[in-house]
């Protein structure tokens, strides 16, 4: 077979030559050059070296901070809040997202005869979003007030007036994304859409010096009679004024409560506003307090080192919930578990305890591995709910970490003096090691209601 396969071979090497021989290049039909096809890359943007990314805050209160900051001490912005007492601004939630709004009044460089709000808000996906920019005072031609105020119902809402030949005021609510469209009346006056308005007032000459009036809801006439009920409704339900006309206009000849109808003969509202230095100092201490929330989220243990047993032990999760978890070295402890939630404000941790795992019944038995030397045995697991809840409220001390721990100069009686490079707070006299970052480490596992305990 294989002398077959050799000989099959030699036939073929001996035959290539004359099939080479027999081939022409003029019998070749020429094969068509490819078309040469020109991609274009795509250009790259021509950016400038220093272009700015947008900034990414970790929570409002960094966001709100780095705002006042840039706009009282960068020279090239068009807004300006000075530092040394002056400013309107106000921190709270104004839209209803549960997350505070920055608002505050400021005066641009190129327009120092007006006052400007600005509104503020922050998410974690989207970052800072500005909701309402807008002049909402001029002192120039007859001038104007305003008021910016929340209602009963938690309406934000702005008041504003003009006077001048045309005399006009309404009541506009504030809504996140909203075009306030401002117009530019027959006088050269601008004001707000009386489209967009909850209630607006408008006093002018018509031709022949004619006083036309108009009385308006959101765009549509109503009568005067309407229009008084609405304004007396909408007046009464002013729960808290955040900005309005400064004192001189206030309390001067042309100020909102000696010229503005509705407003004439009140009592003057009290702002409840921040100076820039206060709103400064009150993000400050807020963002410390989310630093030390974020310390005490982790797993606490009454000892600074793990034996082989728990002693007590707190697990405080992100949440604002927490489990706490009765030393495992005395087993005649009536008390398993607790569990509620937690805060910490003014250095103070509050505890609420809503529920609480127990031992009913049973026999108590000597053992030689309970801290007390006795334990429970055939108790019957019992859950409580705690309503109304048990508060507790706890001056922790808490402290960072510190690089304390030598082998060389440790001391057995002052063990406990030694953070050991962990956090450290103090409960009811008791000191406690953050051991783990994470809470629920070394979380026993919850008998069910009606388990028999150590049977």
């Amino acid at each position: 077979m294989i002398t077959k396969m050799k000989m099959a071979l030699v036939i073929l090497c001996a035959c290539v030559p004359f099939l080479l021989i027999g081939c022409s290049t003029e019998d070749i039909t020429p094969m068509p050059e490819p078309e040469i096809v020109n991609e274009e890359l795509p250009i790259e943007p021509d950016l400038p070296d220093d272009i700015q990314q947008p900034k990414v805050y970790d929570n409002y209160l960094e966001a709100y901070l780095d705002i006042l900051t840039e706009n009282a001490t960068s020279a090239t912005t068009s807004e300006y809040l000075l530092e040394n007492g002056d400013g309107k601004i106000a921190i709270m939630d104004v839209l209803g997202d549960e997350t505070p709004e920055l608002l505050y009044i400021y005066i641009p460089k190129d327009n120092t005869i007006a006052e400007y709000l600005k509104i503020i808000t922050y998410s974690d996906s989207e970052g800072i979003e500005t909701v309402f920019d807008s002049r909402v005072l001029i002192r120039a031609g007859g001038g104007c007030n305003y008021c910016v105020y929340l209602t009963n119902d938690e309406e934000l809402i702005l008041y504003s007036s003009t006077f001048n030949a045309q005399v006009s005021y309404g009541f506009w609510p504030i809504i996140q994304g909203q075009d306030y469209e401002i117009m530019e009346n027959d006088y050269g006056v601008y004001n707000y859409s009386a489209d967009l308005a909850k209630l607006y007032y408008r006093h002018y000459g018509g031709d022949d010096n004619e006083i036309i009036i108009n009385y308006i809801k959101y765009g549509e006439e109503i009568s005067e009679k309407q229009f008084n009920h609405i304004a007396k409704e909408i007046m009464s339900n002013i729960d808290k004024v955040l900005f309005q006309s400064s004192d001189d206009d206030i309390y001067g000849e042309y100020g909102l409560y000696e010229r503005d109808e509705l407003w004439m003969g009140r009592t003057p509202f009290d702002e409840e506003y921040m100076t820039y230095i206060e709103a400064c100092a009150w993000l400050e201490a807020h963002i410390e307090i989310q630093e030390k929330k974020a310390a005490i989220v982790g797993t606490w243990h009454a000892w600074h080192m793990m034996p082989s047993q728990h002693m007590e032990l707190y697990s405080f999760f992100d949440d604002g919930t927490y489990v706490f978890q009765y030393d495992g070295y005395d087993e005649s402890k009536r008390i398993i578990s607790e569990s509620g939630t937690w805060d910490f404000v003014d250095d103070k941790l509050t505890l609420s305890i809503m529920s609480k795992v127990t031992v009913e019944g049973g026999e108590i038995v000597d053992s030689n591995f309970s801290s007390t030397g006795k334990k429970i045995i055939n108790g019957i697991v019992r859950f409580i709910d705690i309503n109304p809840p048990e508060t507790e409220e706890h001056v922790i001390n808490l402290s960072p970490p510190e690089d304390d721990y030598d082998e060389e100069t440790w001391d057995w009686d002052k063990q406990c003096e030694y953070s050991y490079g962990y956090w450290t707070m103090h409960i009811q006299g008791v000191k406690y090691w953050r051991f783990i970052d994470s809470p629920g480490a070394y979380q026993e596992e919850i008998p069910k209601d009606g388990d028999v305990y150590r049977s």
